[in-house]
């Protein structure tokens, strides 16, 4: 019920109870209709209230009987299920005693509503029974397709004969005219119902079928966390933290317990995508509101969440490097698990001894590997692991490597042993992950037995195992495990390190293996989710896309039963009917890649860049670095025309506090702190590759690409000096056009030659010097819309002047100005414009796809939108305060919305990365085009007009610094 509608409704009902000569029949019904209402719009304080009056209220046998049911959905939607479970009981009791007063129809209600609390089959039942009830008193319509909705959830092992329930539902839904909630409402049942068959993308697009506005508040968390689960099983952690924000959001609105869910939620994803602080954040939260709702740990589901806050919280910790925090909240859930009187060997130790091993690589990570060994856990693989790594930190190699080979026996079927040369072995492995890890950790341990013995056959050795885990990953990457492509992006560069050094020293090496580990390291996950979100529906009549869902679908419900049963010859056949569904799967991928190659570069990530094809799309004397951080090393990668080489150089243990240092100083001004923070990075990031950059025989000014990863994505590098000339740092800037860009292939793909249709240029400025409207932009009711936006005078004259610019040279200029910069007019005039230029605010939030420009009409473009838009723009510029800064994750880099518009065909996109003074950056932007219009490259334009900047002691250095072009 829409808000307007519910007061309406609500004074109606108030005026019917407070009338002295109501009948009181009228009276009672008045008031459970309120309850009814204040419950399902989140008011329980009111709720409360109405109970207690209702119970002072003369009652007849079916309002009581509703009374009862009423209070078990106000104790349901406050979590409260034991007591929630008694008022069912309540209800069905009382009605069947008075049956013939109350009626059929009713006692058919409370027995469905009371099924919803008790296990499947027995729940099945109850729900029939509950059906031939409400048949017979010709119950109202809704009721008769909640109960065929709940008899297809209970039916989860077969989903095909659940769908029949699900669509018998919607027919009544329809030919019965019901509110259009109850459509909505069927299919969120239906996502259960495929949720529970382990069919998550199906269940995802019955949950975007739903009317989110006709749910009532208090429901639509539940479908929001649905929705977050779903996309974190799929690996799309990204999707899974914007459900799960809005429902924390509802949740927090409501002081409801799915905040418990959705702070874990959230939690789970970041940890997931290397946002540790956030990830840290929510896990705390969920564990205040579990406290918050039963503080004496008298129940026994919070006790289960309890344990479940500590585990999580305690891998927040270990990702941020706080093992003191983490080893505390490990013996917290420990303690916990002891409360519950749970054995030592219960399976649900496994996951804290494995942490712990993992902790310690050293005797203490033995013993608690002996500790893991001892539990009940079918699969034990991470436990020898771990065990092997801390034979490795005690220096008894033989020992590790003895341990990784005990994995990966387990993790092959019995009789089969790994060999370094049996490529068939590559879809054997039960768990891909962990199998790759020990490959790779024995790879670790030959290496090291090179440097200490320096025979070539063990460097050899060391080769083989590393591609081999590299072959696993890949496969991995291709959906065999969606679940571990975040992880393995997070860990890549650290994880073959070793290898890149051994390339390194590998003369007669392959530079395109070196090429490849740079490339894997910045996977990119969510521009490539977002672009298979994008194929996904070019491709939806597609017959092998939904063969893809269905073979997934098939190795997902193999898994689940391999864990589910005990008996050793049952989970004997199923392992080999799981392994050779993967193997089918991985010849389906084969084939996907030979019949429909676009759609596997987007979905599987196959793309591959030759280091040749890379250098000959370089122009004459143009350079590229490539930069990949470790957690001891950085390496840089330097290619030119005809050479490329390897640099390895020690990380500073502050390097991260460095980059920020030099942001503040810029941004602050603070000219002491940045020439010395300026010319120390400079030392860091640039000394060591100087030979190859600088040509002794030219002072020509070239171009230099610089590909930066992680936080380098933050770093201007053009600020950075070695020395200082005539009293004024001598600026990278001033030997180089510099341009930026996300990885190697991404570059390749943009520089790839292309017919350019766009012609003229299009200017927005909402300006915002008068009050933006309100709206709520896209149904997303978490953003915040409220916003003051300060005024850009000078935003107006600069999209004028520029338009002015194209119109001196006989070309075409449209600018959108206040309420015309409306986002419909932008998606409908940027796809046929060469230069797009946008000066406006722009909105940073914490989710990367919530971020976006604020447009005249109140509305974002968001990150989201941009992958829609068809561009043929040869330039994009982002005329906001830091455009070009996005949400930093630890393997993506920056997530911002400069991604999206390189994807939707934007060959350059200019943007900021810091705060900007719209005056002085009207007069750069002027320059800029005054030297395009000249006819001049981009790169050129931007670093030429920056260098004139740079020599005005007048103009802060933010000005300049602030903008940055990718392309």
């Amino acid at each position: 019920m829409r808000k307007g509608a519910r007061d309406e409704a609500l004074a109606i009902l108030s005026e019917l109870m407070a009338g002295k000569e109501t009948d009181p029949e009228i009276v009672g019904w008045s008031c459970l209709d309120s309850l009814n209402i204040h419950t399902d719009a989140g008011r329980f304080e009111q709720s409360k209230a109405l109970v207690a009056k209702a119970g002072s209220l003369p009652l007849t046998p079916p309002q009581i009987g509703t009374k009862y049911l009423l209070e078990y959905n106000l104790a349901s939607k406050l979590g409260d299920f034991s007591t929630a479970l008694q008022k069912g009981n309540q209800a069905v009791a009382y009605l069947e005693e008075h049956l013939e007063e109350s009626g059929e129809a009713l006692l058919g209600y409370a027995i469905m509503k009371r099924a919803t609390m008790m296990q499947l089959d027995q729940a099945l039942h109850a729900h029939k029974r509950a059906f031939e009830l409400l048949v017979a008193g010709d119950a109202e319509p809704e009721h008769r397709l909640f109960c065929l909705s709940m008899i297809g959830i209970a039916h989860q092992s077969d989903a095909d004969s659940a769908q029949a329930y699900f669509d018998a539902a919607r027919k009544i839904a329809t030919e019965e005219e019901v509110e259009r909630v109850w459509l909505s409402r069927v299919e969120g049942w239906n996502a259960v119902s495929l949720y529970y068959a382990l069919r998550y993308e199906e269940a995802l697009e019955h949950l975007k079928r739903i009317e989110i506005d006709a749910v009532p508040l208090t429901e639509r968390p539940i479908n929001h966390d649905l929705e977050s689960v779903c996309y974190a099983i799929i690996g799309d952690y990204f999707e899974s933290l914007l459900s799960a924000q809005r429902s924390l959001l509802i949740a927090e609105q409501l002081q409801g317990k799915t905040r418990v869910q959705s702070c874990q939620a959230l939690a789970i994803a970041y940890l997931h995508i290397g946002d540790y602080s956030r990830a840290l954040h929510y896990s705390e939260l969920a564990l205040s509101y579990i406290k918050e709702n039963d503080p004496n740990w008298q129940n026994s589901k919070a006790n289960n969440y309890l344990e479940e806050a500590y585990k999580y919280l305690a891998s927040c910790h270990t990702a941020n490097g706080n093992k003191e925090a983490a080893l505390e909240c490990y013996r917290k859930a420990i303690a916990v698990m002891e409360r519950k009187e749970l054995s030592p060997t219960h399976l649900g130790y496994y996951k804290i001894w494995l942490d712990l091993a993992g902790l310690h690589p050293d005797e203490r990570g033995l013993e608690y590997g002996r500790k893991g060994l001892a539990t009940n856990q079918d699969m034990k693989s991470g436990i020898r692991i771990k065990m092997g790594d801390a034979h490795h930190g005690l220096g008894n190699l033989d020992k590790a490597i003895g341990s990784y080979l005990a994995a990966l026996e387990e993790l092959l079927p019995d009789g089969l042993s790994f060999q370094i040369d049996d490529d068939e072995l590559l879809h054997q492995f039960q768990n891909y992950r962990d199998a790759s890890d020990a490959i790779r950790k024995i790879a670790e341990v030959l290496y090291q037995q090179f440097l200490q013995q320096e025979k070539e056959a063990l460097i050899n050795e060391a080769i083989k195992h590393f591609e081999y885990a590299l072959e696993l990953e890949t496969w991995i990457r291709k959906g065999i495990d969606t679940k571990s492509q975040m992880w393995l992006n997070d860990h890549m560069a650290d994880d073959y390190a070793s290898y890149l050094k051994i390339l390194k020293e590998d003369r007669n090496g392959d530079k395109n293996k070196i090429l490849r580990l740079f490339e894997l390291c910045k996977a990119d996950v969510l521009h490539q989710s977002l672009i298979e979100k994008q194929t996904q529906e070019t491709f939806k009549g597609l017959a092998r896309v939904q063969e893809e869902r269905a073979r997934k679908t098939k190795i997902r419900k193999l898994e689940q039963r391999r864990e589910q049963t005990s008996d050793p010859q049952e989970k004997y056949a199923i392992l080999e009917e799981f392994l050779q569904e993967r193997k089918a799967f991985k010849e389906f991928v084969s084939r996907i890649e030979e019949e429909h190659p676009d759609y596997a570069n987007a979905k599987y990530q196959v793309n591959k860049i030759q280091l040749q094809k890379l250098q000959t799309s370089l122009a004459e004397g143009e350079k590229m670095l490539n930069y990949l951080l470790t957690e001891k090393e950085i390496f840089i990668l330097y290619i030119g025309q005809e050479e490329a080489e390897l640099v390895v150089v020690e990380k500073p243990k502050d390097l991260r506090e460095m980059v920020e240092k030099l942001r503040q100083s810029i941004i602050t001004l603070d000219k002491q702190e940045y020439e010395h923070i300026a010319q120390t990075l400079y030392s860091v990031l640039i000394s060591a590759i100087e030979d190859c950059l600088f040509d002794l025989f030219s002072e020509e000014v070239t171009n230099l690409n610089i590909i930066p990863h992680g936080y380098l994505t933050q770093v201007p590098f053009e600020t950075l000096f070695r020395e200082m000339l005539d009293g004024r740092p001598n600026y990278l800037i001033n030997n180089f056009n510099i341009s930026y860009h996300y990885s190697t292939s991404i570059w390749a793909k943009s520089h790839e030659q292309k017919e350019m249709r766009g012609t003229g240029m299009l200017g927005i400025a909402p300006v915002y010097d008068q009050p933006l409207p309100r709206p709520n932009a896209d149904g997303d009711e978490f953003i915040d819309h409220d916003l003051d936006w300060a005024s850009l005078p000078f935003s107006l004259e600069e999209v004028e002047q520029i338009a002015k610019l194209f119109e001196n040279t006989k070309q075409e200029a449209q600018i959108l100005i206040r309420e015309e910069a409306t986002k419909e007019e932008l998606i409908s005039k940027c796809g046929q414009v060469q230069y797009l230029h946008i000066a406006a605010h722009f909105h940073q939030h914490e989710i990367p796809q919530r971020s976006g420009l604020v447009l005249g009409d109140g509305r974002y473009l968001f990150i989201d939108d941009t992958y829609r838009l068809r561009l043929q723009a040869d330039l994009i510029v982002l005329s906001a305060c830091e455009s070009g800064i996005g949400t930093l994750m630890k393997s993506e880099g920056m997530l911002a919305i400069s991604r999206g518009l390189l994807y939707a065909g934007a060959s350059n996109i200019i943007s900021t990365l810091f705060k900007i003074n719209d005056l002085l950056a009207n007069e750069l932007m002027q320059q800029l085009y005054q030297y395009i219009l000249a006819g001049n490259s981009i790169t050129y334009s931007l670093s030429e007009a920056k260098r004139q900047f740079a020599k005005d002691k007048d103009i802060p250095i933010n000005i300049w610094a602030a903008f940055t072009l990718i392309g």
